[in-house]
């Protein structure tokens, strides 16, 4: 049983940070936030590879384990995510070159669907598209 000021909570608590097999994920966990139903958790992992910090939006089912990265690519860092009440919609930054503390003049702002875990953009240019060429 957890304790917060005083009182005795009798639901567990879930490191939200994990993998499905409950192992924590490398790095560093934070900027979370949750669900209206408290099922689903977004958060952000900072991990380092040769002194370089790297950061990825994962989105976490609380009730199914699952561990989703959520991103446009690979090679680009996700942060500052929020997750709508009914946990629907997930609103994120990313930033294509890699390094949020590089410039933040390509950085973009992207909303990804849950149940079609397809992707958009909120940040667009003057044609209508993404306001980044990432091709």
């Amino acid at each position: 049983m957890a304790h917060r000021r005083g009182r005795t909570m009798t639901t567990p608590l879930v490191l939200a940070s994990s993998q499905q097999d409950e192992t924590a994920l490398p790095g560093r966990s934070g900027l979370s936030s949750i669900s209206g139903d408290g099922s689903l958790v977004t958060f952000t992992n900072l991990t380092t590879t040769n002194g370089i910090g790297f950061c990825r939006v994962y989105l976490k089912d609380l009730t199914t384990g699952d561990l989703t990265a959520i991103g446009t690519s690979l090679d680009e860092d996700t942060e500052f995510s929020r997750i709508s009440g009914d946990g629907s919609t997930i609103v994120f930054e990313a930033s294509p070159d890699g390094n949020f503390f590089n410039t933040f003049a390509d950085d973009q702002v992207c909303v990804y669907n849950v149940a079609t875990q397809s992707l958009g953009f909120v940040t667009v240019g003057t044609s209508g598209g993404a306001a980044l060429d990432r091709s």
